[in-house]
């Protein structure tokens, strides 16, 4: 994901860091506009971004819309402001991918 951003439009952020630092990450202005991307479409109803951070993480893989909606589960998981968490637990991916995988 941040590959696919880029430095200039999202920073970077470890999964361990402290509370106050993924509050910052997540209330910055680059995060905000990354988040927004997620959910931008195109002329073919597809998720540009996200099909572009899924190829990043699946390489050549044959990828699926079960993927897809993964994919847009864990990114928004990350970059959500209303999300306290940076990290993906089991509960919150499976909420989320149960919403993207029906509306996909």
């Amino acid at each position: 994901m941040f590959d696919i951003f880029g430095e200039q439009n999202l920073s970077r952020i470890n999964t361990s860091a402290k509370a106050d630092d993924i509050q910052a990450f997540k209330n910055s202005n680059k995060t905000k506009e990354a988040f927004k991307c997620l959910f931008e479409t195109d002329d073919d109803n597809i998720l540009p971004y996200i099909e572009a951070i899924k190829k990043k993480a699946w390489g050549k893989k044959s990828t699926t819309k079960r993927d897809t909606a993964f994919t847009l589960a864990v990114c928004e998981i990350m970059l959500n402001p209303r999300h306290p968490k940076i990290s993906v637990g089991n509960d919150a991916l499976r909420n989320r991918f149960n919403m993207y995988w029906v509306s996909i």
